[in-house]
């Protein structure tokens, strides 16, 4: 019992705080997800991969060469929340999708979280080939 008063009473102390986040937790990379696809139908395939950090929830997308053999790093988004969240798609949980969802033939991203107040939100990225860059889709 006095050891957990004593564990309580350090954390309860800012400056004890400080030290367990710095020196004790890990700031090591969680993988949360991993899908590939074809962004575009033309085989711009990709590997995404969610991760999950101390401080950040991030999607890194790697492009996969014609044989799949090999994978090269392209981008890292940085997404605006740091929580990882689910959602139902086609009747299953998942926290990563890759589908069109403009309707056309263009695969995007779709990346759940939430927010700092529990609010759910998907992240919605599309990529565009002219200008080689993932662009957020929906309202800022």
């Amino acid at each position: 019992m006095l050891i957990s008063f004593f564990l309580a009473a350090f954390t309860v102390y800012s400056p004890s705080r400080d030290f367990i986040r710095e020196n004790v937790l890990t700031h090591s990379r969680k993988i949360l997800a991993k899908a590939d696809a074809d962004l575009t139908g033309k085989g711009d395939w990709v590997t995404i991969i969610k991760v999950q950090t101390a401080d950040s929830l991030a999607l890194e997308i790697y492009r996969i060469d014609a044989q799949h053999t090999t994978s090269e790093f392209l981008k890292r988004i940085i997404l605006p929340d740091r929580r990882d969240g689910y959602f139902t798609f086609r009747g299953n949980a998942t926290n990563l999708v890759i589908t069109p969802v403009a309707g056309d033939h263009n695969m995007d991203i779709i990346a759940p979280t939430f927010d700092e107040s529990l609010v759910p939100r998907l992240n919605i990225y599309r990529y565009d080939s002219e200008s080689k860059d993932f662009i957020k889709m929906g309202a800022e």
